[in-house]
Parts: structure tokens; sequence; C-alpha cells
């Protein structure tokens, strides 16, 4: 089985020139829903999705990161994943004031989701966006 790397495959669209014709890398990052984790170890998990992001070339995209909430009550209890979305964006923004990021995009699942009438990643619930979702989707 042959695979390629995210770094990999950035380092090798680099070297082939598609810095010349991209504003950005899309990467998928999902890190530890420890809430225990502090800024630092959350800033360590993350620098190895963004090596190939560097000042000196195009920066990268986060175009997926979540974090799920199983609470199906309503009102919904969303507290560690506000903690959660606040903790991880710290540490994006560190990648942020560094010009490595330029962009953050949460994503969450919408629909049916494995007989579920929600996906636990939605941040839409109980007739609103929840505080986590206000969060996640507001700009740095």
């Amino acid at each position: 089985m042959t695979g390629a790397s995210m770094n990999g495959s950035i380092e090798f669209l680099r070297q082939n020139g598609a810095d010349k014709l991209v504003d950005g890398y899309a990467v998928h990052l999902y890190t530890s829903s420890d809430p225990h984790r502090s800024l630092a170890q959350r800033v360590t998990a993350l620098e190895n999705g963004f090596a190939e992001c560097n000042r000196d070339t195009k920066p990268c995209w986060v175009t997926e990161w979540a974090y799920n909430n199983a609470n199906r009550s309503c009102p919904i209890d969303d507290g560690l994943r506000l903690r959660l979305v606040e903790d991880e964006r710290a540490a994006y923004r560190t990648f942020a004031g560094q010009g490595r990021l330029a962009a953050l995009i949460y994503y969450s699942w919408s629909g049916d989701y494995v007989g579920q009438k929600e996906s636990p990643g939605t941040l839409f619930r109980c007739g609103a966006l929840t505080e986590a979702g206000k969060l996640a989707l507001s700009p740095m």
C-alpha cells in the first residue's frame, strides 16, 4: 500500500510550482478533546500540521476541525465543547500570528448521521446556534 503524508504532499506540490497557483494549502486537523491539555500541549500537537506552512511560503487553511457533543438534551449542555473550542482557537491563534494560518473553518456534518437525527458534531442544536458554534464561527 502506498500513501502520502499531508506535509509530504504539500512539499511535493510546492516543489512543482503550486505556490504560483494557490493562495494557501487546505489541511484537516483534528486534535485531542482532552480538556486538561495546556495551550503549550495544543500548540505542540498542531505543530506537525503546520510544518509546511512557513512565513516565506503560502499559508495553510484549516478547512476541517471540530469537536463532538453527544448530549441530546434541549437546551443542550455545550460547556465542555465551548471550552475545547476556546482552547483550540487560542492554539490556532499562535499560527495565525506567525502568518502560517490564513483561514480556520469549523466542520460540522448535518442531516442524518448513522441513524441519529443529527450529528454529535453539529453546531446548530435545539433550534439555535450553540455557544460553541458562535465562537467557532466567529472571526479570530
